[in-house]
């Protein structure tokens, strides 16, 4: 599959150190919050943001820190400057750059977040082949294989022109679902936001025990838990999944809490358990995992191997938090029980919220 693919990508090849290597101007595409933020990095970079594009009519003819904001047609007056897209609507964006005729564009979110760069490191992507091809093999469906080859083409070119977003809402898969009568285990439960959707999905009927360490988020929690009336359905635990119960440090030195995550350099202490160690002591049957734990999926995953060995619960696990998660998620699920059948989505139009669902075979 992967020489394959790479054969079909060599005109958009693209390695990240080399994508403003020489390039002293570009063209922002996104006037909003993220356009303003990579307008920031650029100049500190040194580099010139020509104009700013975007789609919203109010805006066009209107400047960002001082940049005249043009249309999208306006951007063939720019046939060799290079356009970064900054913006939640990448996929749709980068398809509409590919019908203008655009040469140059990428998404800008690899140079412009610093802890995301290492997704990009082409070597190392190719260096995982046979882990990429094991990985791809467990997918049951075409719909997820061609999402992966989707991801795997835009890590190696930035051309967000193939992301291929999914046509149902995350953490509900239309073969891995949360049920009435459920236990749901919610790792990252940050503001009870996940927890309070699947509460009223399945009209109350479920247990869940939301999981989030850190105090302010936890505090979050708490709060929803209370103005949504939920204490009889959802139990706060202030405790990270981890492969064992143990104290870790945590990095909250990033823009937003939903992003912070383990860290050897961490500001923070937090206590973190292991999904079998907890399961064990309430004697819990579980029949749901869900997580988005910044990076911590992985080692969780190893944590939960007696809890999916028995229970086989329906997980549901974030797959884009470190660069090797892609394939690491269903290698390390099929590596505790090969019964799991494995399914994965892409819920966004950037390279975030995709999911790697998985459920035992009947």
């Amino acid at each position: 599959m992967l020489n394959e693919l790479l054969k079909e990508i060599s005109h958009r090849y693209m390695a990240i150190d080399d994508l403003l290597r020489d390039v002293s101007q570009v063209i922002v595409f996104g006037a909003g919050g993220s356009g303003k933020h990579a307008i920031r990095v650029l100049q500190e970079l040194g580099v010139t943001v020509l104009r700013v594009c975007d789609n919203d009519r109010e805006k066009q003819g209107d400047t960002v820190n001082e940049i005249l904001i043009i249309t999208p047609e306006q951007l063939q007056e720019y046939p060799d400057t290079m356009v970064l897209v900054a913006s939640d609507w990448g996929g749709d964006i980068g398809r509409q750059l590919q019908q203008l005729g655009m040469k140059y564009y990428y998404f800008g979110f690899a140079f412009d977040f610093k802890r995301w760069k290492s997704h990009y490191v082409t070597e190392q992507i190719l260096g995982a082949a046979e882990q990429i091809e094991a990985a791809y093999a467990l997918l049951s469906d075409e719909p997820s294989r061609a999402t992966y080859r989707a991801l795997l083409k835009y890590r190696l070119t930035l051309d967000p022109a193939f992301f291929l977003h999914a046509d149902f809402p995350q953490y509900y898969h239309p073969l891995v679902l949360p049920e009435g009568g459920d236990t749901i285990l919610d790792g990252g439960a940050w503001s009870g936001d996940t927890a309070l959707e699947f509460v009223r999905e399945l009209d109350r009927n479920c247990t869940i025990y939301s999981f989030e360490p850190e105090p302010g988020n936890y505090q979050k929690l708490l709060a929803t838990i209370k103005d949504e009336k939920l204490a009889s359905v959802v139990v706060p635990c202030h405790v990270g999944m981890w492969h064992e119960t143990t104290t870790l440090s945590f990095n909250t030195s990033v823009e937003n809490s939903m992003q912070y995550h383990v860290s050897v350099n961490g500001e923070q202490k937090i206590e973190v358990t292991s999904i079998d160690d907890f399961v064990r002591a309430r004697g819990l049957k579980v029949d749901v995992i869900k997580m988005d734990i910044e990076g911590a999926e992985v080692n969780a995953l190893q944590g939960a191997a007696e809890t999916l060995v028995r229970d086989q619960p329906k997980l549901m696990i974030s797959a884009y938090h470190e660069p090797d998660d892609m394939w690491q998620v269903p290698l390390m699920i099929n590596r505790i029980n090969p019964n799991y059948r494995c399914y994965l989505a892409h819920h966004r139009q950037s390279p975030l919220d995709y999911v790697l669902y998985a459920k035992c075979a009947s």
